[in-house]
C-alpha cells in the first residue's frame, strides 16, 4: 500500500447511501482516488487505524471535507479550518527547528494578514492587541482564524543551545516537506559550514503550503461534487481573492 492510498490528500465523508448513490451516477463518479482523494461513508470504516483516529477527533461527521497537513502525513483539518491550524503547525516547526540548530529563544513578533487590497496586523509582543485592520467583508470572514492564530503565536519559545543537533535539524525540514523554505534552508546551511548565528530576524509565511493543498480541492473539479453532497465551498471563497498569513519572527543563538 503506497503513501497516497494510506494517507489521501483530500477526505470526503458522506453519508452510507449518499455513497452507495454516488457510485451508480456517472457524472459524479470519476476515479477520484488517482489524485488522492477518497470518498468514506463513516457506516463502512469503523476499525481502521486512521479512520479511527479520525473519528476520535470528531471529524468524520458526513459533509466533511478533510485536507491533510502539508507537513505531516495522517494529520487531518476541516476545509474551512485547515489554514488556521496548519499555519500554527509550521510556526511550531519552524521553532523546533531552530531549537535544533542550537537557538535560545525564538519569538514571533508580528502577524499580518495580507490581501492584495486590504490586511490586518497584530503585535504578538502585546498579546493579540491588533494595530491596524482594514474591515472589509472578505477580511470579517477571516478576523477570528487570525485572532486565533495570534493567541498561539503569542508565545517566546526558549531553549537550551546543547539540544543544538544540526543532522537532525536536516532531517526535519525533510520530513516535514519544507526543503524548499528559502529561510530554513539558509540557516541549515550556514550551520552545516560552521557560520555561526547570533541571531536571525525573518518574515514567514504561515499559510503558503496550506493554501495550495485547498486550492487543488478546486483544481481536482470537486466543486461539483462538494455541492451535489451539500458540502460547503465557503473556505475556498477566498481564492478569487488570495490571502496569507505572514509572521515576522526572531531568532537568538
Amino acid at each position: 500500500m503506497n503513501e497516497t492510498s494510506r494517507f489521501p490528500s483530500t477526505i470526503i465523508v458522506i453519508e452510507d447511501t449518499a455513497l452507495a448513490e454516488l457510485r451508480t451516477n456517472r457524472e459524479l463518479s470519476p476515479s477520484y482516488s488517482d489524485n488522492g482523494i477518497v470518498l468514506l461513508s463513516p457506516e463502512q470504516t469503523r476499525k481502521r487505524g486512521l479512520i479511527d483516529h479520525l473519528d476520535s477527533q470528531g471529524l468524520l461527521t458526513p459533509g466533511t471535507a478533510l485536507i491533510q497537513s502539508p507537513y505531516k502525513r495522517g494529520v487531518y483539518a476541516r476545509l474551512d479550518e485547515a489554514v488556521p491550524k496548519f499555519s500554527v503547525e509550521r510556526a511550531t516547526i519552524f521553532s523546533l527547528f531552530c531549537a535544533l540548530l542550537g537557538a535560545k529563544s525564538v519569538q514571533f513578533d508580528k502577524l499580518s494578514l495580507i490581501t492584495s487590497d486590504s490586511y490586518c496586523e497584530a503585535d504578538l509582543s502585546l498579546g493579540t492587541q491588533v494595530l491596524s485592520i482594514d474591515s472589509t467583508n472578505k477580511l470579517k470572514l477571516s478576523r477570528r482564524d487570525f485572532r486565533n492564530i495570534a493567541s498561539k503565536l503569542s508565545i517566546i519559545d526558549k531553549y537550551n543551545p546543547e539540544f543544538r543537533n544540526i543532522e537532525k535539524a536536516r532531517d526535519l525540514i525533510i520530513d516535514r516537506r519544507l526543503t524548499s523554505d528559502p529561510v530554513m534552508s539558509s540557516m541549515l546551511e550556514a550551520a552545516q559550514i560552521g557560520c555561526s548565528m547570533s541571531s536571525r530576524r525573518a518574515q514567514i509565511n504561515l499559510s503558503q503550503e496550506t493554501r495550495i493543498s485547498q486550492k487543488a480541492v478546486i483544481r481536482l473539479g470537486l466543486s461539483a461534487l462538494l455541492s451535489s453532497l451539500n458540502i460547503s465551498l465557503k473556505a475556498l471563497v477566498s481564492d478569487e481573492e488570495d490571502y496569507e498569513y505572514i509572521t515576522e519572527v526572531k531568532v537568538d543563538f
